[in-house]
Formats: C-alpha cells, sequence, structure tokens
C-alpha cells in the first residue's frame, strides 16, 4: 500500500488513516487532526505496510474507512504498535459478505463491469446528496482506471485468502452512517455484534462525508 504523511511536524501523536478504494491524498488535504500527525493508507493492491513510519510516536490513533477498516484489521493484527483508540467507519470486517458487508454479486460485479461511467455511478452513491457529490468531486482522485481494477481485484482476493489471525484487532468504535449506500447499515449493525467493538454510534450521513477524519475524531472524541 502506499504510505503518504500529510501532516507530519514531529508531534508526540499520530492519526493512521486507512482510506477506501479508489482513493489517493487529494480528498484529505484539508485534515486538521487536532494537533496529531497525519499519516494516510492508500491503494491497497500491494497490502505491505512499512512499520518504521510508526516509530517515535507515543500513541496512534487509528481511523479506517469503508474497505479501509478490513485493511486496518489485517494490517493492525501483525502490528505491535502504541494504539490509544481506533474508530471503523463505514466499513466492516468482512469487505465481500451478502449480510455483513458488501454482496459478493455487488462486489464483483463492481469490479468486471468498472469503467468510468459506472465509476461515477459509484462515487455519487458514495455521496447523500447532489452537494457533497459537488464538492467530493472538487477533490476527487485523480488515479487511472487500471489502478482502480487492480485494487479492487488485490482486496478480494486478499480477503478470500484471509485468515482467523486477521480479526485479533479491536475496535473502540464503529461508526454507521444511516445514508450508506455501499455498506448498507443493516449489515454494519450485523457484523458490529459480534464482539469485535465496544461502541456502536449511527450518524446522519452517507459512506462518504467531506472532512471525514476530523468528522470521525470529533464524533467520539469522549471514547479515546
Amino acid at each position: 500500500m502506499k504510505q503518504t504523511f500529510m501532516i507530519r511536524q514531529n508531534r508526540p501523536e499520530l492519526i493512521l488513516f486507512f482510506t477506501g478504494w479508489g482513493m489517493d491524498e487529494r480528498p484529505f488535504l484539508q485534515a486538521h487532526c487536532a494537533g496529531r500527525d497525519l499519516l494516510l493508507c492508500y491503494d491497497y493492491s500491494d497490502l505491505t505496510f512499512d512499520e518504521e513510519l510508526l516509530k517515535g510516536y507515543t500513541g496512534i490513533l487509528v481511523v479506517a474507512w469503508s474497505l479501509g477498516v478490513w485493511v486496518a484489521q489485517r494490517t493492525l493484527s501483525r502490528l505491535s504498535a502504541p494504539v490509544i483508540g481506533s474508530i471503523a467507519v463505514n466499513g466492516t470486517l468482512y469487505p465481500v459478505s451478502d449480510d455483513k458487508g458488501i454482496p459478493a454479486a455487488v462486489f464483483w460485479g463492481t469490479l468486471h463491469g468498472l469503467n468510468d461511467l459506472n465509476m461515477q455511478k459509484f462515487r455519487r452513491r458514495m455521496c447523500e446528496s447532489p452537494e457533497v457529490y459537488k464538492e467530493f468531486l472538487e477533490v476527487a482522485p485523480t488515479r487511472s482506471l487500471e489502478s482502480l481494477k487492480h485494487e479492487l481485484e488485490q482486496i478480494g482476493t486478499q480477503y478470500i485468502r484471509s485468515v482467523e489471525q486477521d480479526l485479533l484487532f479491536h475496535w473502540n468504535v464503529a461508526l454507521i452512517g444511516s445514508y450508506d449506500r455501499i455498506f448498507a447499515p443493516e449489515s454494519q449493525n450485523k457484523a458490529w455484534q459480534e464482539g469485535f467493538c465496544d461502541a456502536v454510534y449511527l450518524c446522519e450521513a452517507g459512506h462518504y462525508m467531506p472532512g471525514l477524519v476530523d468528522y470521525a475524531i470529533h464524533q467520539i472524541r469522549g471514547d479515546v
């Protein structure tokens, strides 16, 4: 995966943010992160994670969104890092699941039918309103369609090959957007009933929301 520091001012605490599928830095350039450094993870064509980038931090707050929730789970189950809090936003530990994630027919159908028009439709579904969609387009990722296909294929393939060890990481909070049309709210609710999370909150949002990182931290600031 790609790991990019968006904020690096040698602060003691770090926000480690796992984005969703198809992202790059552009939608998150304006994150403030409440006095913490920010390390962005995206493009999960390769799930290799450079743990050296976490050295020196006394506390790490994990924020993961969408398919990045499973990637974070898989990654952090294998690391020993000073995690002080963890927030999952509109995602589950089951990225390809008919009742606890994205239905298999939808996931693989998105991959096999991906073109410019369908990608536009997907991004529109991420947003709860035309206004949010218009705002997203102003900061939309600039990656190629080929790279998006490859990433989605690798996520699905790696998930199929995943093992029980990938479920060792525990989450403090899960935020579920009541208007999410990518990970259905009822599927998210069912997935988080299995004991991998301390608290589940419903929020008035779609799958994507502007200022996502700061929004997540603000919503649960009393829990971590």
